[in-house]
């Protein structure tokens, strides 16, 4: 499977499929072997009923994840399709060389794809791209502020909040409290419910947003309606590798 044919997206590496293509003619001659002797047959059946549960199953489908279950019988057949190659092979040696040359070719693509065009990908959007450059912009300027509004997508900010913020766990376990509607709160961090919670924040009410720091996702700007009611700065924008923005930080400045 090439491009983003399997899900989630953002496991996906750009042009690159489940099999190299080396392995893939294995697997091809594997089929050819296999067939052959029916002991073996055994292999395709098991093959067979690894994608089941599987596809009892409807999110994010079709799901590269839920393939594992085929991996090691496509990795037998491999096998055996080498081992067949082998014995009719009166050239052991430079077919050696041409599978050995296959296979790097093969490494270098994926890690070319993976290293270089990952980051530029669709995936990269789907991958948490910007969170940790959030997390390291929030830790310096995080005292700047009374409150800092998070948004929860796409998804919740709490774990990387967690772990590169520098915290203890158990005092941030024990003290990341409900405070209402499924907001939960850490010390001055507000872990909102909404994708764009500084507008969420105005349709409540328009004052009281005074040194609060409003962290929106990706494709949130500030309702119009709000426009000759409100002052609103954009401290800074965090961005992907590829200069797409996942964040804005945003405070309100001042109510006309």
């Amino acid at each position: 499977m090439l491009g983003y044919t399997s899900k989630p997206i953002r496991y996906n590496v750009p042009q690159v499929g489940l099999l190299t293509y080396t392995e893939f003619l294995l697997v091809v001659s594997g089929l050819f072997w296999v067939s052959k002797r029916k002991e073996l047959l055994v292999i395709l059946a098991l093959l067979a009923i690894a994608p089941l549960s599987a596809a009892v199953t409807n999110e994010d489908t079709p799901n590269m994840q839920r393939a594992i279950f085929m991996a090691p019988f496509l990795e037998m057949l491999a096998a055996y399709g080498l081992f067949g190659l082998m014995k009719i092979s009166s050239k052991w040696n430079i077919f050696k060389l041409i599978l050995i040359g296959g296979l790097t070719v093969n490494f270098i693509y994926f890690w070319h794809m993976y290293f270089v065009h990952q980051k530029m990908s669709i995936a990269s959007y789907y991958r948490n791209g910007g969170n940790l450059e959030l997390v390291n912009e929030l830790k310096t300027i995080k005292n700047n502020y009374k409150e800092i509004v998070l948004t929860n997508n796409p998804d919740s900010l709490y774990p990387w909040m967690a772990y590169f913020g520098g915290y203890d766990p158990e005092n941030f376990n024990n003290s990341f409290g409900l405070i209402a509607g499924g907001v939960r709160k850490f010390q001055n961090l507000v872990f909102s419910t909404d994708k764009c919670p500084l507008n969420s924040a105005l349709n409540q009410q328009i004052n009281g947003w005074d040194n609060v720091l409003f962290v929106d996702a990706e494709g949130c700007q500030v309702d119009k309606k709000f426009d000759p009611l409100v002052k609103v700065q954009l401290i800074d924008t965090i961005l992907r590798p590829d200069n797409s923005p996942p964040y804005y930080l945003r405070i309100v400045e001042s109510i006309k």
